[in-house]
């Protein structure tokens, strides 16, 4: 082989909390050489998550708003079928002080 290196990514649920949004979980990465597992690394990982409300509501409060919104990276729309990952386009609100 040509000693290709390649590193996989794998995430392992844990547990979520539904109180404060916070997911639990372990992220695993192998890297191969030669098509052969050369290293395994673990990783535990905290993530906050949002609602798609809450997430709307940060942006205004802090003097944004929303132009457009994504279902995904490559501007698909967002709607009850998208990925959990939303993407979105602001610009800042002109404020009166």
């Amino acid at each position: 082989e040509d000693g290709t290196k390649l590193i996989e990514r794998k995430s392992i649920d844990k547990r979520i909390n539904i109180n404060s949004q916070i997911i639990y979980c372990d992220l695993l990465y192998t890297k191969y050489e030669n098509n052969q597992v050369a290293e395994v690394l673990s990783d535990k990982l905290k993530m906050k998550y949002y609602y798609p409300d809450q997430i709307e509501q940060l942006i205004k409060y802090n003097c944004f708003e929303v132009i457009e919104k994504y279902g995904y990276f490559d501007k698909r729309p967002f709607d009850s079928e998208s990925a959990t990952q939303m993407i979105f386009k602001t610009s800042p609100i002109d404020k009166i002080v």
